[in-house]
Formats: structure tokens, sequence, C-alpha cells
């Protein structure tokens, strides 16, 4: 394993309260996150963050590219349908926050103003602006194979890979 990101489908007034500030990233457990079986009715996400092996490395560089663009096609993928209005994120580093402004991400709330401290950013979920952004990122566009995952889709779930391509 190289590394790994952490989406997380969250209930509405805890989501709320997470961007108002009454709440922070260590307040999240299983009573405040969607069931997969409820997924598709979130509103907002929740994008914890990503995790690299060799962060400091060119090879630590190029997973986190992997994984940020691996992390947008899973909500591409499984939030292309919902009710999904906003992704959230509080970059804790540096690095988070470049990932955050690297993505489009918006100042929702001031840390000042919320319990942790931390500035809490927003992205208006729009499915057609992230596969932009996947598609524009033409080298691992490229090395993505479209009929690898609708199989491995396919053999999760039982069901097509949404896929705004042809495979």
């Amino acid at each position: 394993m190289v590394g790994y990101f952490d989406i997380l489908p969250l209930k509405r007034n805890f989501a709320d309260g997470l961007i108002n500030g009454d709440y922070d990233e260590k307040d999240i457990n299983a009573d405040h996150i969607l069931g997969i079986h409820e997924m598709n009715d979130a509103e907002y996400i929740y994008f914890a963050g990503i995790a690299v092996e060799d962060t400091g490395s060119g090879k630590g560089c190029l997973h986190g590219a992997y994984l940020i663009w691996a992390a947008m096609l899973y909500i591409h993928i499984f939030y292309n349908k919902s009710n999904l209005k906003k992704i959230l994120t509080i970059p804790t580093s540096d690095c988070g926050l470049r990932m955050a402004e690297h993505l489009d991400f918006s100042l929702e709330r001031e840390g000042k103003l919320r319990k942790d401290g931390y500035d809490i950013y927003s992205k208006e979920f729009n499915p057609i602006d992230i596969w932009n952004s996947l598609e524009s990122n033409t080298e691992l566009y490229k090395r993505f194979d479209a009929n690898a995952y609708d199989k491995a889709f396919q053999k999760f779930t039982g069901n097509k890979a949404n896929l705004p391509i042809n495979v």
C-alpha cells in the first residue's frame, strides 16, 4: 500500500455543526456518518485527507497525485447521481491547504470562529467540473483503464461504473 484517502458521507445536522464550528474532526463518529445504503442521500461529504508513504520523495508526490485523482474519481462515481451539494475539508497542514487550493476549495468558515481553530473549506459539487478536472490531468487520465475499472466495479457492486466515458 502506498497510501489512502478518507471520504465520509455526513449526516446533515452534523455537517452543519462542523461548518459552524460546533464540532471538529475529532467529534466524527459512526453516528454522524451515513451508511452505505444511505450515502446517496448525503448532502455533504467530508474529505478527511490523504496519507501517502514517502511524503517528501518524488515517488510520494506521484502517489499523492494518483490518490487525489482517485479520490475525485470516487466522488464522481459514487455521488454523481446523489443529493450531494458540498464537499468539505479541514486542512491541518500546509500540504492539506495546498491540496484544497489546487482542487478549488473555498474558505467556508475561518478557524477563529470554530472550536478547533482550523479553517474549514468547501467545494460545490458539480459532477461535470469534477470529471473535467480528472480529464485535464492528462498524464493520469491516459493511464486510467476504464474497462479494468468497470470490471472491478461490477465485481464489487454488481453494477456498471457510472463513468461519463464509453467502456
